[in-house]
C-alpha cells in the first residue's frame, strides 16, 4: 500500500462506521476526524516509503458533553480501524484542542502507524 493509498483506507474505515472526515485543510463540521498529512520512513534509501504515521484530529463540538463525546468517539475510532482490512495501529489518543471557526475545539490527536509494504 502506497501512502496515499493507506490515507484513503483510513478515511474509508472511519466513513464506513458512519464517522465525517475531512482532510486538514478542509471546513469541519464536528464531531468528525482530521486526516493530516503522515510522518513517513524509509528503511532503505532509493526505496518506496516502508511505514506512515498518521495524525487524525478526532474533533467535537465545544459543549458540556465534549468529554463524553469525546470518550464515545474514540472508541468508535478504534473500532472502525480494528474492523478494517488493513493493518492500522492506534498507538495513542491525548486529549488536547483543535483549531476551529471560531476558536479552538476540543479534540483526541491521534497516532496511526501503517505499514506501507
Amino acid at each position: 500500500m502506497k501512502t496515499r493509498g493507506a490515507a484513503e483506507a483510513i478515511r474509508a474505515a472511519l466513513t464506513a462506521a458512519d464517522i465525517r472526515v475531512f482532510y486538514l485543510g478542509q471546513s469541519v463540521d464536528p464531531p468528525a476526524v482530521v486526516i493530516v498529512p503522515p510522518l513517513v520512513t524509509w528503511n532503505l534509501p532509493m526505496s518506496d516509503p516502508s511505514e506512515a504515521q498518521f495524525g487524525l484530529a478526532l474533533v467535537v463540538p465545544d459543549d458540556e458533553q465534549m468529554v463524553l463525546t469525546l470518550i464515545d468517539y474514540i472508541q468508535r475510532v478504534g473500532e472502525a480501524l480494528d474492523a478494517s482490512e488493513h493493518e492500522f495501529s492506534m498507538k495513542q489518543a491525548a486529549p488536547g484542542v483543535f483549531p476551529g471557526n471560531p476558536g479552538e475545539l476540543p479534540a483526541y490527536r491521534i497516532q496511526i502507524e501503517v505499514a506501507l509494504t
